[in-house]
């Protein structure tokens, strides 16, 4: 599944169904968001259109099936490239996260669990490991769990900074 964004010089089809010359498929492409811009310098017509792409086997009545649901093929469509989109982001996420993990390890945080068993022995400790755990590297690793609630999510993600060495 491919989204893109493209331009026109003439108002595009919503959408457009070509067969492949010997493998079999089919590349299905849907427009969504068509308009017409404003001239440019030639003063030819310019148009846009987001769209999205998928390579699916051939099968005869394609095109007349695409044609017949175009709504429902772009609401399906649009559905798999945020899933795709998502998962990708979600992926380099979690290796962020990874390479982040030994930012907050209690050993790389100079904290080691107490021998003693008094309570303020142990309130020290969870006192040290509670400002440990607030401080910039935590604030950045939950700043990547919580990308897929920022708004716009995936196509529009803002990357948190990690903090400074």
């Amino acid at each position: 599944m491919l989204k893109t964004y493209a331009e026109y010089s003439a108002r595009p089809s919503p959408y457009e169904v070509q067969r492949g010359a010997s493998d079999g498929q089919a590349r299905v492409t849907l427009r969504d968001q068509i308009a017409q811009m404003e001239s440019g310098e030639s003063g030819g017509e310019r148009w846009s259109a987001t769209e999205y792409t998928l390579t699916m086997p051939w099968r005869a009545g394609l095109e007349a099936d695409v044609a017949a649901a175009t709504a429902a093929w772009l609401e399906n469509f649009r559905a798999e490239a945020a899933r795709v989109t998502a998962s990708a982001i979600r992926a380099q996420r979690d290796k962020l996260l990874a390479a982040t993990d030994q930012r907050v390890a209690l050993d790389r945080l100079g904290l080691s669990v107490p021998d003693g068993g008094t309570f303020t022995v142990w309130l020290s400790f969870f006192r040290a490991m509670g400002t440990a755990l607030t401080g910039g590297w935590a604030s950045y690793r939950q700043a990547l769990r919580d990308l897929p609630r920022q708004e716009g999510f995936p196509f529009s993600v803002k990357w948190p900074t990690p903090p400074a060495e």
